[in-house]
């Protein structure tokens, strides 16, 4: 509504050359109990501020036949100083309006289109600055003149009352709160936006020590003293949490200012409080997200470091397990040195399963990945879990219908199932309820934003949860790190969540851990849907005796006691022999070889020409042969993707004697090559 003075209307001024805005323009602010001018071009515009009308705003569009809005503004600011000038503009005429502030000395300006609440906010502001400064001027000439006018005294106290009144009107109205305390913190007064903030009333503020209203009130109580002691400096901000009447809370930004009376006594506080309850919990999100982000880079450096190590111990693992094989096959049964030889057989199997392990931390395990039902894998875990858990432990299993398709090794995603049924277990020593569930979702932009690395898109989830004894936030930013563990010792080896991250991270998925001590924990992992037609999983086994063969076969591995190793065992299975350190000693050979070689038995890796340009290379030379690969290292195969194309044949690192003979053989008796 318009400030008044001594009864006078302040009155605003639209200038436009588009009669249908100005009729809009006038409406809208009539409706707020504004007094509107119009004007269709700066001239007459200028008329009307020449006639004195108490005009608190002038308001220009810039562009317009004859005098443009900039000349306009500061032809107004010579004519009525007081009057404030606002430019309406398009977003093309941004610059003129910026220059209508500079040099025109424009109090704002409002581009178009704009909206109602916009354009009545700007003048409601505009027409309180014009009413402080009058108001100022006004008052100033009052003392100036008390002496000459004490006859006019009555009217000029009725005129500070309404003064008080009108400043009241501004105290309550304004974008902050406002309360006043005594020397004692009991509040003297509160404005109207405080309350509103708050949710209580003048009646219920009034009267009362601030602190019962805020969080911590032994504290706040003790920082309000110290600032009237003056042991605080004045007008330092601090961070309060207030308390609402409905029992929420909100944070916000207080600043104090001391009251003194006449002889500089201080007689209280007066506060300032802005809720800055959002930007907060913004700032909690960044710091979360910067937290994500540090723990994923140091992840990634110690996989790095692990899948580094895993790789080269590959290849010793099969050296060890190869040649203790191979002598447990010619010790007799009471040789007393077989039972040391198969306990370092044990051990390196061991030594397997824990580089299996860090390998799949380190996400650089090779994945068999197939189409995949979690519900069917589930139903065919149902057992083993059951076993897993035991009998003081409640298994439910709740499985979505339609469960959408993922796309992933099913035998790494089983080790996930168990991973985190065991880490559930161990959680509940006294039993409790351990429950598995599935489901069809979909992460908007919202529900993935707060975490580092995933996408929104439609998902399979698979949840684990459990009734346990929980983790607190500093076990839970360290629950997947590799070796990282609150068991015993020699109760775990601190790799069992680390597996179930890399495995997860490496099927394109995410894995997200919500805990609380003494609330129990849930994981919840998130793998993108597919929509490819489910794929049979068969199960292998290895029975019978051991294959053996005739045919000729390329050994080409730059490991030379795995290379000795794996001629050996070739022989000892009757197969003609030939080997090689690198791809050029194999083509030498390979030229020179007159029978035809029936299998090259390649590793994918090797210094200078790695297995796979081997063997195009080779392909020149000879269009009929066969093909088996080596490797224990996912980055292998992101390099050389062709290794995992369906049907082509290849055999995981570290392997035993006898996996490589039946593997050799199987690939021989295949009616084709896809390598050809």
């Amino acid at each position: 509504m318009g400030e008044m003075r001594g009864g006078a209307p302040v009155r605003v001024l639209f200038v436009d050359d588009e009669e249908n805005i100005l009729r809009s323009i006038k409406r809208l602010l009539m409706e707020e109990s504004y007094e509107v001018l119009t004007a269709k071009s700066g001239e007459e515009a200028l008329e009307l501020l020449k006639d004195g009308q108490n005009i608190g705003l002038i308001a220009s569009d810039q562009r317009m036949p004859g005098m443009q809005g900039v000349d306009l503004l500061k032809q107004a600011s010579e004519i009525s100083p007081d009057t404030l000038r606002i430019m309406l503009t398009g977003y093309s005429d941004i610059n003129a309006a910026i220059d209508a502030i500079n040099k025109g000395g424009a109090y704002q300006y409002i581009t178009k289109p704009w909206k109602d609440g916009e354009l009545i906010q700007t003048v409601r502001d505009a027409v309180y600055r014009y009413s402080l400064i009058r108001e100022n001027k006004r008052l100033t000439e009052i003392v100036k003149g008390q002496n000459e006018e004490k006859k006019k005294w009555n009217d000029q106290t009725i005129e500070i009352r309404e003064s008080e009144e009108r400043f009241r009107r501004l105290f309550d109205e304004a974008p902050v709160g406002y309360h006043e305390v005594d020397k004692e913190g009991y509040i003297t007064n509160v404005n109207h936006t405080e309350l509103e903030m708050l949710g209580y009333t003048a009646e219920e503020m009034l009267g009362q020590p601030i602190w019962k209203f805020t969080a911590g009130q032994e504290t706040i109580k003790r920082i309000f003293e110290a600032k009237i002691a003056g042991d605080l400096p004045p007008g330092q901000a601090f961070e309060y949490t207030y308390c609402k009447k409905d029992g929420t809370t909100l944070t916000v930004l207080a600043e104090d200012r001391l009251l003194k009376g006449r002889t500089s006594e201080i007689i209280g506080i007066r506060t300032t409080i802005q809720d800055i309850t959002e930007f907060k919990r913004a700032e909690e999100k960044l710091t979360s997200l910067q937290k994500q982000l540090h723990q994923a880079q140091k992840m990634e450096v110690v996989g790095r470091l692990t899948g580094g190590i895993a790789h080269d111990f590959n290849n010793i693992l099969t050296i060890i397990k190869g040649y203790t094989q191979l002598s447990l096959r010619g010790l007799k049964e009471n040789d007393p040195v077989r039972e040391n030889v198969k306990e370092v057989n044990k051990a390196a199997e061991r030594a397997t399963d824990l580089i299996r392990q860090l390998l799949a931390f380190s996400r650089k395990q090779i994945m068999e990945k197939r189409v995949l039902d979690l519900n069917t894998l589930l139903q065919n875990m149902n057992k083993i879990l059951r076993r897993a858990v035991g009998e003081d432990i409640e298994l439910e299993s709740v499985l979505a219908d339609d469960l959408g398709r993922v796309k992933a090794d099913p035998g790494q995603i089983e080790q996930v199932i168990m991973n985190l049924v065991v880490n559930a277990r161990d959680a509940m020593p006294s039993g409790g309820k351990l429950t598995i569930e599935t489901a069809n979702v979909e992460l908007k932009e919202l529900d993935v934003n707060s975490h580092i690395g995933a996408a929104p898109g439609r998902y399979v989830k698979l949840s684990v949860s459990d009734t346990g004894i929980g983790m607190s936030p500093e076990v839970k930013d360290h629950v997947f790190e590799p070796f990282f563990t609150t068991k015993e010792k020699d109760k775990g080896t601190g790799l069992g969540l680390s597996v179930v991250y890399g495995i997860v991270k490496q099927t394109g998925g995410n894995i997200w851990v919500y805990s609380e001590p003494g609330q129990g924990t849930v994981f919840k992992i998130y793998l993108p849907r597919v929509y490819e037609l489910l794929e049979e999983l068969k199960e292998r086994v290895d029975v019978g005796e051991l294959p053996h063969g005739s045919e000729t076969v390329l050994v080409v591995e730059d490991d030379d006691q795995l290379r000795k190793l794996i001629v050996q065992v070739l022989q000892e299975h009757e197969y003609k022999t030939l080997e090689a350190s690198c791809g050029d000693d194999a083509l030498a050979i390979c030229k020179e070889q007159k029978e035809p070689i029936h299998l090259l038995l390649v590793d994918v890796i090797m210094p200078r020409m790695n297995g796979v340009q081997f063997v195009e290379q080779y392909r020149a030379l000879n269009q009929v042969f066969k093909v088996l690969y080596m490797s224990g290292y996912e980055e292998s195969v992101i390099m050389h993707p062709e290794v995992l194309v369906r049907g082509t044949s290849y055999i995981r690192k570290p392997f035993t004697a006898q996996s490589l003979a039946r593997k050799v053989r199987e690939v021989l008796d295949q009616d084709s090559n896809p390598d050809i």
